[in-house]
């Protein structure tokens, strides 16, 4: 995950270093945030960057999911256009949403329903982190209500705790 090299990639560590480590260490892929890499970074890519970014990733036989820190429709349009570019099926991406709990869980539906229209129409998949706002049960409500096959809930542990899940 490239969140490990996260102080690396602000000094020059490329998301094509990330996936020759990958490679030379025998993983099988990455996770990489669109923004990591500063300039390098999938979000700044060149057209052309990115095809040489797809090739060596096929090259390697390294598999790539991309994420993003939010569910606004801007930000998931433009992982869903790198995903593209890069022959990426799976992104990850987390709320950012401030309000009564009641509000953040009608946007967070609101969000996440617009994503699954766009997998569906795209051959696509969402994993949909916890990320210290919503509580488990609050998670597994929405993604009951919407209920499509391409949007999924990935927990982690440290943001559980800080949502104050034991």
């Amino acid at each position: 995950h490239s969140y490990t090299f996260y102080h690396n990639m602000i000094h020059g560590f490329t998301p094509g270093d990330l996936a020759r480590f990958a490679y030379e260490n025998d993983l099988h892929g990455v996770c990489l945030h669109i923004s990591d890499g500063e300039a390098a970074c999938v979000r700044k890519m060149t057209g052309r960057q990115r095809d040489d970014f797809r090739r060596l990733l096929e090259d390697l036989g390294i598999a790539l999911h991309l994420e993003i820190s939010s569910t606004d429709k801007a930000e998931v349009d433009t992982v869903i256009d790198c995903a593209r570019a890069l022959g990426v099926r799976n992104l990850r991406l987390y709320a950012r949403h401030e309000g009564p709990l009641s509000q953040v869980i009608e946007k967070v539906h609101a969000d996440l329903a617009y994503a699954c229209e766009q997998a569906n129409r795209l051959d696509l998949h969402f994993d949909y982190e916890q990320h210290e706002d919503l509580q488990a049960g609050e998670i597994a409500a929405i993604l009951e209500r919407i209920g499509d096959r391409r949007m999924n809930a990935l927990f982690d542990y440290s943001n559980s705790l800080n949502a104050y899940e034991e």
